[in-house]
């Protein structure tokens, strides 16, 4: 009797499948994470996954999920939230139905109970914050230019990750971005455009006489799956350094993470170009259509008045990152560990007498090297005896 087949060869043609429909990289993601999960659950209780059987382990599936479906640190198991159950359970259901099983949806309605979910009320990111991690977050060059042209494109991760060089035309203005086909999640070529401070940061991360071929962000070896986790690994180093780590209430997703910064895009985009251009750049089909008969110098001077919106790395900005980093060597040059300076956020945005209570602190709690301030005093006492012995010496 056929059963489920979680080989690596079946799930990663299932997975593309899957990808294949929307190019979205979280489709991937959740699918996999389904696959995963249902794997774990059968191989811990020994269970193949047949026609005849599959409704009753699929409601063993989901007790085991909301009561023992999470591995603790300790080893010990606790339950899943509700979000977590509904999610796991729909892509095992996805993947069960590809292996030739069929499910016969009244029965499962009626044996299977899901748990109640309570949607996230997530808020869009918001121009200080997008600051901030630029400054205070301290990202590298590719993260730097990864945050920039998300933030001021309104693309998906996905796309922004697959852009290559020759997508970028450096000698428009505003500068134009193509979205090809083959990368967009509804399969549809688009344009969209990107202000002069995501530009500057592509091009330092473009070595001279780069192929128009190469991917603008091929950090990680690997596919797009693979460069996913690079960006969610370096930006959530990013977040933490920004001291902007904070969960959403009762959840387990961050208030801050590389998807809300489209929500901005979209939400002000809105507002300023209209509702119907802001989904059209952002590649929402239905709006396209009528959208894009305008020409490309209507759709430029419409991205043109959304710009003063997007600029993030304005005068002041600049002042606070080099007021960072000057703060930043001073704590090195009085001995404070690096890792401790590292560890330290904002330090651009404290006042002076904030700054000099650090100092303070850190100099209490034994942060600092204990010889740095006993050869300054030293020092100090030296220059007062060797004037007084000038002063004494003149006398004579």
């Amino acid at each position: 009797m056929k059963t489920v087949d979680f080989s690596e060869r079946n799930v990663d043609a299932f997975l593309h499948r899957m990808y294949r429909k929307k190019k979205s990289l979280q489709t991937k993601r959740f699918y996999k994470a389904g696959v995963d999960k249902l794997r774990e659950f059968c191989e811990l209780k020994g269970i193949q996954i047949n026609k005849r059987n599959v409704i009753d382990v699929l409601d063993r599936y989901v007790d085991w999920l909301d009561t023992e479906g999470k591995l603790l640190k300790d080893g010990k198991r606790t339950g899943l939230k509700a979000k977590s159950v509904v999610d796991y359970f729909s892509g095992a259901k996805r993947f069960i139905v590809a292996n030739d099983i069929p499910l016969n949806n009244d029965k499962l309605r009626n044996k299977v109970v899901l748990p109640g979910v309570t949607l996230i009320d997530e808020e869009p990111m918001r121009a200080d914050t997008a600051r901030r991690l630029l400054t205070a977050g301290r990202p590298g060059p590719y993260m730097r230019a990864l945050i920039l042209v998300m933030w001021t494109g309104g693309m998906r991760l996905a796309e922004a990750l697959q852009m290559a060089v020759g997508d970028v035309d450096f000698k428009t203005t505003p500068v134009k971005v193509t979205l090809r086909q083959e990368i967009t999640k509804n399969g549809r070529k688009r344009i969209t455009f990107i202000t002069d401070e995501a530009a500057a940061a592509l091009k330092e991360v473009i070595p001279s006489g780069t192929s128009k071929e190469r991917l603008l962000f091929d950090i990680s070896k690997g596919d797009i799956l693979a460069r996913s986790k690079w960006a969610e690994a370096a930006f959530g180093r990013v977040r933490r350094r920004a001291g902007l780590n904070d969960l959403v209430p009762n959840h387990r997703v961050h208030q801050v993470h590389l998807h809300n910064m489209r929500k901005f895009w979209l939400t002000k985009g809105s507002d300023v170009m209209g509702f119907a251009a802001a989904h059209a750049i952002a590649g929402h089909g239905l709006y396209m259509d009528t959208y894009y008969s305008k020409t490309e110098d209507e759709r430029m001077a419409d991205y043109v008045k959304f710009i003063p919106h997007l600029e993030v790395l304005t005068h002041e900005a600049s002042k606070a990152e080099q007021m960072e980093r000057s703060r930043r060597e001073t704590l090195l040059a009085i001995g404070i560990d690096k890792k401790v300076v590292e560890g330290i956020p904002m330090l651009g945005q404290m006042s002076t007498s904030e700054f000099a209570a650090l100092i303070e602190t850190k100099r209490e709690e034994g942060d600092t090297a204990p010889t740095v301030f006993e050869q300054l005093k030293e020092t100090q006492k030296q220059l007062a005896a060797l004037q007084r012995e000038v002063e004494r010496m003149k006398q004579e």
